[in-house]
């Protein structure tokens, strides 16, 4: 499902432009998953509670163009300036719903289930090696906060790896993933990092995704690649996360 369309392109085209945007639907998988691991968590009988907004004084601030400044869990990340970022609040919201969309395929009960759980999740920005719909593959990386009080059940970062395989057990996009993330400290931050894998259209699309948890909130970040070239160039990014000091 073509997420642009500024004219009638052939069929071809419409082909290829509707696999890019599979490519680019992958930098909003991090977002959209982490807030529907909400959704994914209140099915069944048990009524849960509603999902809660990520507050201001957690979401931190982008302090220069490529910087971006975090004091509630203390850590400064910063993205190459020659890579593209989208941060802007509004667009990044698009990307939600859209990968809600997108996750959720016909299944319209799932996807009213998961409109409402895209509440408690805010994206801090996706960098990309390119800027968003350029055609071909796009190595990115997405960054997405989390509150989830509401969801219950999460004691440590890497609680939250199963719900959100139950999650994307639930949608139309099938991670394989491995069995049991592992413990890595980053910039003096203690994450838990987990390896997926999918196969769409032909193509492996390759993801990392690491988690941190202070407090009721949680940060997921995404990296994903194509090639095992670009692998180390998204690794290095995530590594050079620094504390706010």
């Amino acid at each position: 499902m073509p997420l642009l369309r500024h004219h009638q392109p052939s069929e071809e085209v419409n082909s290829d432009r509707s696999l890019m945007n599979s490519f680019k639907f992958f930098a909003l998988l991090g977002g959209s998953a982490a807030a529907l691991v909400f959704g994914s968590c209140g099915q069944g009988e048990v009524v849960q509670p509603e999902p809660e907004k990520v507050e201001e004084d957690v979401r931190g601030s982008w302090i220069s163009d490529h910087l971006y400044e975090n004091r509630f869990l203390n850590l400064l990340i910063e993205i190459p300036e020659d890579w593209a970022l989208q941060r802007d609040e509004n667009k990044n919201q698009q990307l939600l719903d859209t990968g809600t969309e997108l996750l959720a395929g016909d299944d319209l009960e799932l996807k009213e289930t998961w409109e409402e759980s895209i509440e408690s999740a805010y994206i801090v920005g996706v960098a990309s090696k390119r800027p968003l719909g350029t055609p071909g593959l796009n190595p990115n990386i997405s960054f997405t906060l989390e509150n989830v009080r509401a969801a219950g059940g999460f004691t440590s970062a890497a609680d939250y790896f199963p719900a959100l395989k139950q999650t994307l057990r639930d949608s139309q996009i099938q991670v394989e993933f491995e069995d049991t993330p592992s413990p890595t400290t980053i910039g003096e931050i203690d994450f838990f990092k987990l390896d997926g894998t999918v196969s769409l259209e032909g193509i492996e699309i390759k993801q990392r995704y690491w988690v941190c948890k202070r407090h009721h909130y949680i940060l997921l970040i995404v990296a994903t690649w194509f090639d095992d070239s670009e692998e180390q160039e998204l690794v290095d990014i995530i590594h050079a996360i620094r504390p706010a000091k």
